[in-house]
């Protein structure tokens, strides 16, 4: 096959070369395709198959939390498996998949959008909100569909590039102990969470691929240059050669640089420097103490209610910061408050998008807007500041109104 050459942005440092995995996400448009009568039964296979699958998944998911965390808050899985349970799933959808000769994910689809409008209606704010745990439940059952029809299983080969139209928050999640050597995006910019999460995992990353799903068509092996932006597929015996030599050079780099860390620089005579990590994750805190931080300068916490796809409890907010704290006991660590809008909206809440979104509603605006909200993220961080030396960073205040509006909270 021939060699192709695809541009794109920078966004981690590195070399990768590796088997291409497609990653189809929800979130990618779900292709409708027509299912022959004789094929129904398989099609009707595979959904059920799916929907026992995400039901084990968070089976898994509910225990692993209650024993981490605690019972409670392991409820919303045990929720997840109710619905899975309801005739919506067991009976509505398998008999619109025979009706309509149309493949699961369509149907999934086009329920769930009339869903969304039947509960837009009701009145009590308690079962309106309903719509979102269906919503979470719908989305993870279409992923769970368009993975089987992956180009790639990611727990079975060690050398991944991973290709995907985007990757969102919910993604970085899925990806933290897959085995990566690099990403490449469709869309995305220097400062998306695709960026992120590969400065996060230390992968080479190259995101604004235009065109980069329509390419891919047959190509099994891809090179990523994370240096110049680049995107190699299906490349020559000689290309592949020429990047052997830089991977083993940027990896002499690299060792050298960890090396170094611990050597001592001169400081200026009365002035403290010091190196601080800015993490997002409580699964970056070993990158933190293994390029040896001496704190967390910013720990973003709306990453977390977003990858989670809803508010999360004082509890679960207070293990978090708990164990941040707790993993630099005697360092600063700066955790800010929920930093929302811009380019950050909560999927599960609604909010007025604006022109300007990042000069607008957003940040300790719609914190002072919202108090039961404020208060919980106060409340916790509260909680768990006995556990280290904790400093709070409240976003986007604009004047001293600001400031006095939240010592009154």
């Amino acid at each position: 096959m021939k060699e192709i050459k695809l541009k794109g942005i920078s966004v981690s440092e590195g070399i990768a070369l590796g088997s291409i995995c497609i990653y189809r996400t929800e979130l990618d448009d779900v292709q409708t395709y027509k299912i022959d009568a004789a094929h129904i039964s398989a099609e009707l296979d595979r959904y059920f198959s799916s929907l026992n699958e995400v039901s084990m998944q968070f089976m898994a998911k509910q225990n692993r939390i209650s024993r981490h965390i605690g019972t409670k808050q392991a409820e919303i899985y045990d929720a997840y498996r109710l619905i899975l349970e309801d005739p919506i799933f067991q009976e509505e959808i398998p008999e619109e998949i025979r009706e309509k000769n149309v493949n699961s994910e369509t149907i999934i689809q086009k329920k769930l959008l009339f869903l969304e409008k039947q509960f837009a209606g009701i009145e009590d704010a308690y079962l309106r909100e309903r719509i979102f745990d269906i919503r979470g439940v719908s989305r993870r059952l279409i992923f769970n569909l368009m993975q089987k029809d992956s180009q790639c299983d990611f727990d079975r080969y060690t050398d991944n590039i991973l290709i995907a139209r985007e990757l969102t928050p919910v993604d970085s999640i899925y990806f933290q102990h897959r085995h990566l050597k690099g990403m490449v995006t469709e869309y995305g910019g220097k400062t998306s969470h695709a960026a992120i999460m590969a400065h996060s995992l230390e992968i080479a990353a190259v995101v604004g691929v235009k065109g980069l799903m329509r390419t891919l068509k047959k190509a099994q092996r891809a090179i990523i240059d994370g240096f110049k932006g680049e995107v190699i597929l299906n490349p020559a015996a000689d290309t592949v050669k020429k990047y052997r030599k830089e991977m083993e050079h940027w990896e002499k780099q690299r060792r050298q640089f960890r090396n170094s860390i611990n050597v001592q620089v001169p400081k200026i005579t009365g002035r403290q420097v010091r190196l601080l990590a800015n993490i997002n994750d409580e699964y970056e805190i070993d990158l933190a103490h293994k390029y040896h931080a001496e704190g967390v300068g910013l720990f973003r916490t709306e990453l977390q209610f977003i990858a989670k796809e809803r508010l999360l409890t004082e509890e679960e907010q207070f293990q978090i910061y708990k164990k941040v704290l707790s993993s630099f006991p005697d360092q600063d660590v700066v955790i800010r408050l929920l930093d929302m809008g811009g380019d950050k909206f909560l999927p599960f809440r609604e909010e007025a998008h604006e022109l300007n979104p990042f000069l607008g509603w957003r940040s300790i605006r719609i914190l002072l807007s919202d108090k039961d909200l404020f208060v919980s993220q106060l409340r916790a961080l509260f909680r768990a500041a006995p556990f280290g030396n904790l400093k709070i960073l409240i976003p986007m205040v604009s004047s001293i109104e600001d400031i006095l509006a939240i010592k009154r909270t």
